[in-house]
């Protein structure tokens, strides 16, 4: 299982997807391929991950869970370095240069108290990142600003948790 060191978002048009790049502590960079289903999918497992923290999940309402949710999302990005650059140098790719295409996630918890996400890429090795609940708000952050970019139609915002697909009347 990788520990995640940094993470970098594109979007790129011509595949219409996104592009996750990882770095390890381990010095190994990943490069997955995230369709507009499976942005979704990752949005809505990791905000469930974060439910599972006793301070959300202690909370009686929906609303009072968003709102812890939100709170540690500011205390989480306000401790980010987002100045920092993403280490581009070259480094191992294990998993090949050519970005696996990911198809399934699963989610579990580790010793550590950590997430677990699992990457299940069309072919090749399955991919499994450990988060900490600061890197997933951390990653939530950027994910959210890249698929905006990305004109979806997907509304990322961990202070109302909805995802929302337009009808075709709002899309024209």
């Amino acid at each position: 299982m990788a520990k995640l060191h940094q993470f970098n978002f594109s979007y790129q048009t011509e595949e219409d997807r996104l592009l996750l790049r990882v770095n390890t502590h381990e010095g190994t960079e990943i490069r997955l391929w995230l369709t507009r289903r499976i942005s979704r999918l990752l949005w809505e497992l990791l905000v469930r991950r974060l439910e599972t923290a006793p301070e959300v999940a202690a909370q009686t309402t929906p609303q009072a869970k968003r709102s812890v949710v939100a709170f540690k999302r500011q205390a989480a990005v306000s401790n980010a370095n987002f100045k920092k650059t993403y280490e581009d140098k070259a480094k191992a790719l294990p998993l090949g240069d050519a970005p696996l295409l990911i198809v399934k996630l699963k989610a579990g918890t580790v010793a550590t108290g950590a997430h677990s996400i699992v990457f299940v890429p069309k072919d090749g090795k399955d991919v499994a990142l450990t988060l900490s609940d600061e890197a997933i708000l951390t990653f939530l952050h950027l994910f959210g600003q890249i698929v905006k970019k990305a004109r979806w139609g997907l509304a990322f915002d961990l202070d109302d948790k909805a995802t929302t697909v337009p009808t075709p009347q709002q899309i024209m």
